[in-house]
């Protein structure tokens, strides 16, 4: 297969699974069909055959590519310039308002990230993936028992995410309890 024509399989692959997304967001898994994903992406029903078998297929691709969004912005954050307070607070920030935007704004994200689906193993992997990123950042700043409170930092921020009624609000409240968390007790 020529560059040109590889570029423009995996534009083709990225405007379906963008497509999908969305409509995964505003409908759900039931909702959505794949006639519905073939017309949001502007490709033929047999053309979105071509790239995916059904629409669980194009459901966990969609899953995969916003996971690899999330761990993209998370790896950006903790490798900016900064004390590592700011790197973490930023990581947290990318992971987590995210998630809370994509809930705020898709009435289906909730049920796409509910445990009860497949989805919900997924994100448990990012999570997983998300305290072991923070714990070796937090080792590399000699900071005592990294992975105790990397996991408390994740778990903290899940729970503020769920708690806070807006991105601003969780932002604030991530950069509130960061530097708490990560400092050693009197």
């Amino acid at each position: 297969m020529s560059d040109a024509r590889a570029r423009k399989t995996a534009e083709r692959r990225l405007r379906i699974l963008q497509a999908a997304t969305a409509l995964f967001l505003e409908k759900g898994v039931s909702g959505a069909t794949m006639e519905g994903i073939a017309r949001a992406a502007a490709v033929a029903k047999p053309t979105l055959y071509a790239y995916f078998p059904d629409k669980e297929a194009v459901f966990r691709a969609a899953l995969d590519l916003v996971i690899e969004d999330h761990k993209a912005m998370i790896l950006r954050a903790l490798e900016a310039e900064g004390d590592v307070i700011a790197r973490v607070t930023g990581a947290l920030d990318a992971k987590f308002t995210a998630s809370l935007e994509m809930i705020e704004h898709a009435p289906a994200a909730e049920e796409l990230m509910s445990k009860n689906l497949h989805s919900g193993q997924q994100f448990a992997e990012v999570q997983a993936w998300l305290i072991a990123r923070l714990a070796a950042t937090l080792e590399e700043a000699g900071i005592d028992r990294a992975p105790e409170r990397a996991a408390n930092l994740v778990h903290s921020a899940d729970g503020l995410m769920h708690a806070s009624r807006d991105a601003q609000t969780l932002r604030a409240r991530i950069a509130f309890i960061t530097p708490r968390l990560l400092s050693d007790p009197a």
